[in-house]
C-alpha cells in the first residue's frame, strides 16, 4: 500500500513536470505581439531532450520572489525553487556592480581588497546558486538560459569548489533553446 502511494506520486510528478516542461515550451515560443505560439510544444520539448542528451540544460525564470530552475539532464527534467532568490541574486550584482564603479577611483591596494570581496560575491553565488542545481560531475558543458537580474551574472566566473566555472565547464549562455539551435 505505501508502495502503490509511492509509485503514484512519483507517476504524478513526472507527469506534472512534463506537463510544467510543456507548458513552458509554449510559452517560449509565444508572439509578444499575438499572443500566439508559433511553434508547436512537442517540437520544442523535442529539442530540449535532444540537447539534454548532449549536455544539461538549466532554465532559470524568475517569479515575484523566488527563482525556479529547470535542470533538463538526459531526457529528464528536475524543478529547483530557491524561495527569495531574486532577492539574494539583486543584492549580489549591486555588491558587484558597486566594486566595479568603485575600481575606477581606487589606489592598487584598495583594488586588491575589492578582489577579494568580489571573490566572496562569486563564491556565494557558486555554492548557493549552482551547486544546489545538482548538475552531474561529469558534464563538460552546460547551456544556461537566463531571465531577469539572472541575465546578467557572469556565470563563468562564479567559484564552485574553490575554482571558477570557467575552469571547469564550457557554460553556453542563451536568451532560449531556439536562440540556441539557430545560433548552432
Amino acid at each position: 500500500t505505501s508502495q502503490t502511494r509511492v509509485r503514484t506520486a512519483s507517476t504524478h510528478i513526472t507527469i506534472l513536470r512534463r506537463q510544467i516542461r510543456d507548458t513552458l515550451a509554449a510559452l517560449e515560443t509565444m508572439s509578444p505581439t499575438t499572443g500566439t505560439s508559433r511553434t508547436n510544444s512537442p517540437v520544442i520539448s523535442e529539442h530540449f531532450r535532444s540537447i539534454s542528451q548532449r549536455y544539461p540544460i538549466v532554465q532559470f525564470y524568475v517569479r515575484s520572489r523566488d527563482l525556479v530552475a529547470f535542470v533538463h539532464d538526459r531526457g529528464d527534467t528536475e524543478l529547483r525553487l530557491f524561495p527569495h532568490g531574486r532577492e539574494q541574486v539583486t543584492q549580489a550584482m549591486r555588491q558587484w556592480r558597486f566594486l566595479l564603479e568603485s575600481q575606477l577611483l581606487n589606489s592598487r591596494a584598495e583594488r586588491d581588497w575589492t578582489l577579494g570581496i568580489e571573490r566572496g560575491i562569486w563564491t556565494d553565488l557558486g555554492s548557493w546558486l549552482w551547486s544546489s542545481l545538482g548538475l552531474r560531475s561529469d558534464a563538460d558543458k552546460v547551456l544556461v538560459l537566463a531571465e531577469g537580474e539572472l541575465a546578467g551574472i557572469p556565470w563563468h566566473a562564479l567559484i564552485v569548489d574553490g575554482s571558477p566555472l570557467v575552469e571547469k565547464l564550457d557554460i553556453i549562455l542563451a536568451p532560449s533553446v531556439r536562440h540556441h539551435l539557430q545560433a548552432f
